[in-house]
């Protein structure tokens, strides 16, 4: 299981772009808070599922820096790997500090909490003004890096505050309105 604040957490994230449909099919951007790959196989590597109708309890540990703040319920997702992308498929609820939720096959599964989309712009260069290509991006939950030309790009969670770090930048971006296109420069 990976929990949001784990150094690798968004490099292993299947879909790491954090993309996800909700159950009417609308687009959303996920926040995490923990997702965990389920699956079992016979001793000679075939692998297992439940059977229809039973479920199997999964659990996440919340974060220390989630607690204030940590909903009730949220919404349930797993990872569609042919869409390539989080489907909301149920519910967890909080107990205490964790995390629960019945679910009826293993798979990849995340708790997280939907966002409409916004979208950010940017671009690093070095001293000389020349395009940076590889510069780490990290936006929210959301870890990059910069194309060959310095661009980076993408969506994130409109309607709440992001930790932003780029180049030599660390601070918080305001939050965007949904489906909000906002530039944010370059950054040496």
């Amino acid at each position: 299981a990976r929990r949001p604040g784990d150094r690798d957490f968004a490099e292993r994230m299947p879909g790491g772009d954090f993309l996800a449909k909700d159950k009417s099919g609308e687009e959303k951007v996920l926040y995490s808070y923990g997702f965990t790959g389920v699956e079992m196989s016979t001793p000679s590597g075939a692998p297992l599922q439940l059977k229809p109708g039973e479920n199997a309890t999964i659990e996440f540990l919340i974060t220390e820096d989630q607690r204030p703040g940590a909903p009730a319920d949220m919404p349930l997702w797993h990872f569609d790997e042919t869409a390539g992308l989080w489907v909301e498929d149920g519910v967890v609820r909080k107990e205490g500090l964790t995390y629960k939720a019945e679910v009826p096959h293993f798979s990849w599964w995340n708790c997280d909490v939907g966002f409409p989309a916004a979208y950010i712009e940017g671009n690093v260069v070095d001293c000389h003004g020349k395009p940076t290509r590889g510069v780490p991006v990290v936006v929210g939950q959301r870890q990059a890096a910069t194309d060959h030309e310095g661009n980076f790009k993408g969506p994130v969670p409109a309607t709440i505050a992001l930790g932003f770090q780029v180049a030599n930048t660390d601070s918080t971006l305001a939050p965007l309105g949904v489906a909000e296109r906002r530039l944010l420069g370059k950054f040496i």
